[in-house]
């Protein structure tokens, strides 16, 4: 595991929701296509227990190809050689910007109010194309990289779903349905950390969210999530490659499906936060808004 980033840049505009969406993008057919006559290769960590996880997630979740785990020395050398055989989940550190503008309508001119810089941290399933190169069909994007054990477990649902979604021609309401969600989260006990809310927040939950919920630690909710509980389902700070914006997400603990999407609103000039300032109480109330949820939905 690494160090987790000092801080997030907020994307918030106090008293303003933004319609951006935090999801993960479903797969090109042909690329995935691709990936069914590799086998894939998946790095030890320096974790047993994270590695664990995802050997007993691929065995249950990925039924399309053999996996194979390599030490760091022979998942680098496979890389290097870029051999085609394989597809590699690569991990890595990303870096993407947004630019605000402003349009000034006497002048007739856009100008630039500042460029924002956001760090997140990448689990890609690539095809090996060559030497040193190789070609994304998915990635899992997460908004810091001190990830948990259960954030494995995440990582290989998510692609096992993508990636079947794809292959099957499964989109739109079939793989992700809003309302059908708001309904199903409704039944279900969400898990609220400890870590990323304030003391004074806590307090707060019941008038905002009126469903079942259990404040918990970290490493409560680590392990429910590994047990797949189905009572469940628990929140996740991600990167949304589509908008350039750190958002959340609940997620299903029994199968790592996502149940609601959520945002920070937009950018909040020189403010930085740390992470576990960026999900506020108040915005719990979003996970079962149906106006929320249907302008956050992408997967129309």
């Amino acid at each position: 595991m690494k160090k987790p980033f000092l801080c997030l840049i907020a994307i918030l505009i106090a008293g303003l929701y933004h319609p951006a969406s935090a999801q993960f993008f479903i797969p090109d057919k042909s690329l995935c296509e691709q990936v069914k006559s590799r086998t894939v290769i998946v790095q030890l960590t320096s974790d047993s227990a994270a590695d664990e996880v995802m050997r007993q997630a691929f065995k249950k979740y990925w039924t399309l190809t053999p996996v194979e785990f390599l030490t760091k020395e022979q998942f680098n050398q496979a890389i290097t050689i870029g051999d085609i055989r394989y597809a590699a989940l690569i991990s890595s550190f990303g870096e993407s910007t947004h630019t605000i503008t402003r349009f000034d309508m006497k002048t007739n001119t856009t100008e630039e109010r500042g460029t924002f810089y956001f760090g997140h941290y990448d689990y890609s399933l690539c095809l090996l194309t060559g030497s040193n190169t190789n070609k994304k069909v998915c990635s899992i994007t997460f908004a810091f990289d001190n990830l948990i054990t259960s954030d494995f477990l995440f990582i290989v649902q998510q692609i096992s779903r993508l990636v079947n979604a794809s292959l099957n021609n499964i989109s739109g309401p079939a793989y992700y349905d809003h309302k059908k969600n708001i309904e199903f989260v409704k039944t279900k006990t969400l898990l609220v950390p400890k870590e990323l809310f304030k003391e004074k927040e806590l307090a707060k939950i019941g008038e905002i969210y009126t469903f079942p919920y259990k404040i918990v630690t970290m490493g409560e909710m680590n392990d429910l999530v590994l047990s797949q509980d189905e009572t469940y389902i628990y929140p996740k700070i991600i990167f949304c490659e589509q908008h350039n914006f750190y958002g959340w997400v609940t997620i299903s603990a029994k199968d790592g499906s996502i149940t609601s999407i959520m945002t920070f609103g937009g950018i909040q000039v020189a403010a930085v936060v740390k992470s576990d300032e960026a999900i506020k109480v108040k915005d719990l109330k979003y996970i079962s808004s149906g106006f929320a949820q249907g302008i956050n939905n992408k997967y129309k």
